[in-house]
């Protein structure tokens, strides 16, 4: 397996205990969550990468561990547990004026995972007592919440295309995870894309490529197609392989135009957020 080269261009911010990288629209911002080290419990913070200032987002005492940006980058979905064990929904304004608005409150453990392009709705998963499921919400109140993915299987990572027709997801159907995608709303037809295990997939802003975590902690790039009736896969091929803590959630996020990837990295003391790129474009299989 051949990986390209690629180079750190930069560090993000001091050491911490950092998980769930989620880049701004305009890849400005990162949020993130970050475990305090007295409570022990993550809060979510914003990081400006222009001036490398850390902002802090949520001051509940419980967990918040996962957040998304809406399609403008003017609020931040986020989960919080403010009555254990449940962790239910909120949206607030990014700079974190004025007060947050509750999304979902079921007291079930929930991840938000992907907010679609259009801006009205929430795909997020939720942790059930025998399997993970992907649920969506509609923001405009006028749906209850309901099942994209509810089988027996474990499924995660739920990430909406940037033209809003798909879902790449996670799912342990075959035995272990493995990343495929399906149609949005209604989940109609599947596609698998990893072949020897993977998990957390991003898409590149075209839609165009799909990006995945291998069992080995290799990122992978999958170029696809979704402009017709059915989703089109080409063969997976490794990009790099970065030096991530193992912990549950993302630790890579991915620029709009694919060639910048911020990782959480393994120090020696605390992680740290790295920005890297470099690896040639003859890489990449031409999308069709």
């Amino acid at each position: 397996m051949t990986l390209a080269p690629v180079r750190q261009t930069a560090v993000v911010g001091d050491r911490g205990n950092y998980s769930n990288l989620e880049l701004s629209p305009d890849d400005t911002r990162v949020a993130l969550a970050m475990m305090d080290p007295a409570r022990r419990t993550r809060d979510i913070w914003v990081v400006d990468l222009t001036r490398t200032i850390r902002t802090r987002f949520t001051f509940e005492p419980g967990e918040e561990r996962t957040v998304i940006w809406s399609p403008t980058g003017d609020r931040l979905a986020f989960n919080s547990q403010r009555v254990a064990p449940g962790r239910d929904l909120f949206i607030r304004a990014s700079n974190g004026a004025g007060t947050e608005s509750k999304v979902v409150a079921d007291g079930l453990s929930k991840d938000v995972t992907s907010w679609s392009p259009d801006g009205r709705l929430i795909l997020y998963r939720v942790s059930g007592k025998a399997a993970n499921d992907l649920w969506i919400q509609r923001l405009d109140g006028q749906e209850k919440p309901r099942p994209l993915i509810a089988t027996e299987f474990d499924e995660n990572n739920g990430r909406i295309s940037p033209d809003g027709r798909w879902a790449a997801y996670t799912s342990d159907a075959s035995g272990r995870p493995e990343v495929y995608v399906t149609s949005m709303p209604d989940a109609a037809g599947k596609w698998q894309l990893s072949t020897g295990g993977g998990a957390l997939p991003r898409w590149r802003q075209d839609g165009r490529e799909i990006f995945y975590l291998a069992p080995d902690n290799t990122l992978m790039g999958v170029s696809v197609d979704g402009s017709g009736a059915g989703f089109q896969v080409n063969d997976a091929r490794p990009l790099f392989r970065p030096q991530m803590p193992q912990q549950v959630g993302y630790q890579y996020a991915v620029t709009r135009d694919g060639q910048r990837f911020l990782i959480n990295t393994t120090a020696q003391s605390a992680a740290r957020v790295v920005v890297v790129e470099g690896w040639s474009a003859a890489l990449r299989s031409p999308a069709r």
